[in-house]
Parts: C-alpha cells; sequence; structure tokens
C-alpha cells in the first residue's frame, strides 16, 4: 500500500465528512488543539505554577485566584468540546452514514449483471459494508487524534525539557516502543482479515441448512457432509489463525509495557528524586516530572500509534473506493443511437 494512496484514501474521508459539514476541516483541528491546550494547563502547568507559588510563599489568595481562574477556562473549553462531539457530530455522523450507504446502493445498482458473475464482485461489496461507515469515522478521528497528540507532547515536552533535558531520554523509549504498537497494529489488521474468512466460510454453511430448498437437496445427495467439512475446515482455520498470531501480539504488548512502566516511568522518577537529593532540582520540579513524565512517554507512544491507525483507517477506507471504481463489464458505444420507445 503506497503512500499516495493511504493520503488519498484520508482525503476521501474527509471529503465524505466536508460534504455534510464544510466547516469541520477547520473547527475539527482547532477544537483538539484548543482542548489539548486546556488539558496541558489544567495538569502539568498549573502543578508546575502551583508547587511553584507554594515552595516561593506567595500569598494563599492569589494562589485560590490562580486556581480558580485555570480550572474555569478549563472547564468552559471540555463543555463546548464535549457538546461538538455529543451533540454537533451525532447528527452530522448520521447524514454521512446515509451518504455513503446511498453511494454503495447505486453503484450496486449501476453495475452490470455480467460483472456478479465473478464472487471477486461479491467480496468487494461485502467488506465496504463491513468496514464503510466505521473507516470514514475512524479515519476522521484519528486525524483529529494526531493534532491533539502533537500538541499535548510539544507543551509537556517543552516544560519537561525546561526542568532537565536529561529527562528527554526516557521519554524517548516509548517512541521507539510506538513502532512495535505499529507493528501491532498490522498484526492485528492482518488477524482480523484471517479471521473474517474462516467466519464467512463458517457463516455460508450455516446459511445453507438453514434455508429448506437446499436442506432438502443436502439430505438427498449427501452434500450434508460437504457442507460440515467446508464448517470443520473453517474453525481449524480460525485455531491457526490464532496460533499464527497470537504469541507475537503477547511478546509485544510485553515489551511495551515494561519499557514504558518500567523503563520509562520508574526510571525517571528514580532520576528525578536523585536530582533533588543532589540539590539539582527543586522539590515542585520534582513534582512536575513524575507527574508529566508519564504523559510525554504516553504522547510519544501514543503519536507513533496514532499515526500507525490513520495507516490503518486509511486501508479500510481503501476497501470502500476498491468497490466504488469498479467498473461495468459491458459498457455502451456513445456512437450507437437512442433506444426508440
Amino acid at each position: 500500500y503506497g503512500l499516495r494512496r493511504l493520503l488519498s484514501n484520508v482525503a476521501f474521508a474527509w471529503k465524505q465528512m466536508m460534504i455534510v459539514f464544510p466547516a469541520i476541516i477547520v473547527i475539527g483541528p482547532l477544537l483538539e488543539a484548543a482542548y489539548s491546550l486546556a488539558s496541558f494547563f489544567n495538569n502539568a502547568f498549573f502543578l508546575y505554577k502551583a508547587a511553584d507559588m507554594v515552595e516561593k510563599g506567595t500569598d494563599v489568595t492569589t494562589i485560590i485566584w490562580f486556581t480558580v481562574i485555570a480550572f474555569s477556562v478549563s472547564e468552559l473549553i471540555n463543555r463546548g468540546y464535549g457538546f461538538f462531539h455529543n451533540i454537533v457530530m451525532c447528527k452530522k455522523n448520521a447524514a454521512v452514514t446515509i451518504n455513503i450507504r446511498n453511494m454503495l446502493f447505486e453503484k450496486a445498482a449501476a453495475l452490470d449483471l455480467a460483472c456478479y458473475e465473478t464472487p471477486n464482485v461479491y467480496d468487494k461489496l461485502s467488506r465496504a459494508f463491513d468496514v464503510a461507515f466505521q473507516a470514514i469515522y475512524d479515519t476522521f478521528y484519528n486525524v483529529d487524534n494526531l493534532v491533539w497528540r502533537l500538541t499535548e507532547l510539544c507543551m509537556t515536552s517543552f516544560l519537561v525539557l525546561l526542568i532537565d533535558p536529561v529527562l528527554i531520554v526516557f521519554a524517548a523509549v516509548p517512541f521507539l516502543l510506538g513502532l512495535l504498537k505499529n507493528k501491532k497494529n498490522n498484526l492485528n489488521n492482518d488477524r482480523d482479515n484471517e479471521f473474517k474468512k474462516s467466519w464467512r466460510r463458517a457463516d455460508y454453511v450455516r446459511r445453507i441448512f438453514y434455508q429448506t430448498e437446499y436442506a432438502k437437496e443436502l439430505r438427498l445427495g449427501n452434500m450434508s457432509f460437504l457442507m460440515v467439512d467446508h464448517l470443520r475446515a473453517a474453525y481449524k482455520s480460525y485455531k491457526k489463525t490464532v496460533y499464527k498470531f497470537g504469541w507475537r501480539l503477547a511478546l509485544i504488548t510485553f515489551a511495551e509495557v515494561v519499557g514504558r512502566e518500567v523503563v520509562t516511568i520508574l526510571g525517571a522518577m528514580a532520576f528525578s528524586v536523585w536530582r533533588v537529593s543532589t540539590g539539582h532540582m527543586s522539590v515542585a520540579s520534582c513534582i512536575v516530572v513524575i507527574n508529566s513524565i508519564a504523559v510525554v512517554a504516553t504522547s510519544l507512544a501514543g503519536l507513533v500509534e496514532t499515526f500507525g491507525e490513520v495507516g490503518q483507517s486509511a486501508r479500510k477506507v481503501g476497501d470502500l473506493r476498491l468497490f466504488l471504481e469498479m467498473k461495468p463489464t459491458i459498457t455502451e458505444d456513445p456512437a450507437l443511437p437512442e433506444p426508440t420507445p
């Protein structure tokens, strides 16, 4: 899957959202950036300033006013963010679903009967209906999440770098682990595709047994034994898929947990406490590091993960486009005269 095709799929998904809500291309990223900034000021930066004020002996009234203003602004942005996604986008998503469903049915009706002589057409149609709606939403929200991750990472990393640049070494570990997460997403996608093949085969056998006219012919021609063999083969294929992908996914998950929880978070905490004991870091800075290093680590890992999720959802959008881009096998000659009633 080429980068150009992936970017084209992302643009296609956003185009479907913009048909219903043209302003989403501006409102979506801006709102995500504002929400991320509010989260930063309400957590890491607020903790840093409050601890610094207490350590410097700032007046209690000043600290209280600072706290009230910070939480009020943050709460206002949070309410607006929730209203946009829970009320506005809920209605827009329903309209997007209707548009995509109409596109699929119109394309299915436009294809001539010759196209349906090959099972490949049915496979493309079923894959398009399986992934179309969720893939469009996932691609849109993953790009928005990318903006949120980048804003959070930049602000929190800048604060940690101001305290002690050495700490960024600990945060770089989850970035490398994020590459493993990308590998994990690809394995999950391949595993799910294998599962779908097995379940489609099993569902096909069940459907035949449920239909009365087929059930009679199965009993008369002893075809039931062949169908049961197909069902057994589907379950065996499912077990092989679990074994094929299960141990690799387990190892990657274990490496992610150890790298994030042990190497990054505990390592940065131990380093910060050691710096405080040697007098090279204030207690307020140490508190901020303990609170923020996990955010930086999670943001770095999440950034790589989000890039992988954008690619994964864009591939699923590609399944929708594969069906929409199908050409009829029988085309009309424009030189022929129009039929007369």
